[in-house]
C-alpha cells in the first residue's frame, strides 16, 4: 500500500495487498500531486484496487469523492464513489473496483469479468500489434498497425492510473450504451515500440459470470480550487524480474527458485532446502575441519622456528671471520704477599 495526500492506495491480489515499491527516478517525474510507484505483476493473477480514505480526509463542500481508475492510457475510466455521508460517519470510507460489466451482444446479457494481469506478446516485426475487443467477452482479436492504436496507449502500457477527485452530483443518466461499444486493450506490440522498457504484462479480464445492468450514472461537476485539485497515483505494474533489475528491490534469485519449486510441489521445495542445509553444514564442519588441521601443522612450526638457539664452537672462536678481538695493554701486577 502506498500513503499520499490524506489516502490510502492498494492493489490487492488474490486477498493479499501487494508492496508497493518507491520509484528510483521519483524526484523528476513527481509533482505536489501526482506520485509514481511500483508493483509486482504476477500473470494469471487477478487483482482489485481500492483507496481508502484517511479519517482527517476533507470533505468540506462536496457530495463524494470518485475514484478513477484507468489501464495503460486506454481511455476508459472504472469509477466508484464514496459519499460525503458514508464517509462522515465512518459506514464506508473506501472506494474498490476489481471488474467491469460489459453487454455482449451475442448473448443480450450482461457479464462481468474479473480484472488480471494478462500476457503481453512481443512481435518482432515493426509496426504490427493486437489489440482485443471487449465488446464480446469471446474477445475478438483484430490485428492492426500500431501507428491506428492511440499513442497515449502506447505511452501508458503497463501502468495503472488510480485518481480520486472531491465532486458535487450533477445530472444522471443511463449511460449503458457506452458498456456496448466496448474498447481495446493492447495484447502484443513489438519490441522497438516499447523503446527499452521491459514490459512483460498487460491488463486483461477472466473469470466471466452472469450480472446485472449496471446503475445509472451521475454526472460529476468538480469542486472548484485547492480541495478541488486532482490526486494521481500512477503504479507501473512489472515483473519481479524487472523490479530487480531497476532497483526497486533487492536480488533474490535464490528466493526465486525456491518460491518456484514451491509452486511445483510443497514437498519438493521442502526436501529442496533440507538439501541446501544439509550442503552447508558439511560444508562448515570441512571448514572448520581444515582450520584445526592448519592449526596444526603450523604452530609447532612457529615454536621451532623461536626455539632454536646455534651454539657456538669453541675451536672456532679464534679463527675465520667469527675471530674475537681482544684489547690488548699492559698487565698491571698486584703483589699480594706480606712483607
Amino acid at each position: 500500500m502506498a500513503k499520499f495526500q490524506s489516502a490510502t492506495f492498494e492493489i490487492i491480489s488474490e486477498g493479499q495487498s501487494l508492496p508497493i515499491y518507491d520509484d528510483p527516478d521519483a524526484d523528476d517525474l513527481q509533482d505536489r500531486f501526482t506520485r509514481q510507484k511500483y508493483v509486482e505483476a504476477v500473470t494469471g493473477a487477478t487483482f482489485e484496487v481500492k483507496v481508502t480514505l484517511d479519517p482527517s480526509f476533507d470533505l468540506t463542500g462536496c457530495d463524494a469523492v470518485r475514484m478513477s481508475v484507468r489501464f495503460d492510457n486506454s481511455g476508459y475510466n472504472f469509477i466508484a464513489d464514496i459519499s460525503h455521508e458514508d464517509a462522515r460517519l465512518g459506514i464506508r470510507r473506501d472506494a474498490r473496483r476489481d471488474s467491469e460489466s460489459r453487454y455482449n451482444s451475442k448473448t443480450g446479457q450482461w457479464e462481468t469479468a474479473m480484472f488480471t494481469f494478462g500476457k503481453l506478446d512481443i512481435s518482432e516485426l515493426y509496426h504490427r500489434a493486437t489489440a482485443k475487443n471487449y465488446l464480446a467477452y469471446g474477445y475478438s482479436e483484430e490485428e492492426s498497425t500500431e501507428s491506428a492504436i492511440s499513442p497515449e496507449v502506447l505511452k501508458g502500457l503497463g501502468m495503472i492510473r488510480i485518481s480520486y477527485r472531491r465532486i458535487r452530483y450533477g445530472r444522471s443518466y443511463d449511460n449503458s450504451a457506452s458498456y456496448s461499444r466496448g474498447h481495446a486493450r493492447v495484447s502484443e506490440v513489438s519490441e522497438k515500440t516499447l523503446k527499452g522498457q521491459s514490459i512483460e504484462n498487460t491488463i486483461d479480464m477472466t473469470k466471466v459470470s452472469a450480472s446485472r445492468k449496471p446503475q445509472a450514472y451521475i454526472e460529476p461537476i468538480p469542486v472548484l480550487g485547492r480541495l478541488g485539485q486532482e490526486v494521481t497515483m500512477n503504479i507501473m505494474y512489472r515483473s519481479r524480474r524487472t523490479l530487480e533489475m531497476i532497483g526497486c528491490i533487492p536480488s533474490t534469485t535464490r528466493q526465486s527458485s525456491t518460491t518456484q519449486a514451491a509452486a511445483r510441489s510443497p514437498t519438493a521445495a521442502t526436501l529442496d532446502v533440507q538439501g541446501e542445509m544439509r550442503a552447508l553444514r558439511a560444508r562448515l564442519a570441512e571448514l572448520e575441519n581444515n582450520a584445526n588441521h592448519n592449526d596444526v601443522k603450523i604452530k609447532p612450526e612457529k615454536r621451532r622456528a623461536t626455539a632454536i638457539v646455534k651454539p657456538e664452537n669453541e675451536d672456532q672462536e679464534n679463527t675465520g671471520q667469527r675471530k674475537r678481538r681482544r684489547r690488548s695493554g699492559p698487565v698491571e701486577t698486584v703483589d699480594l704477599t706480606g712483607d
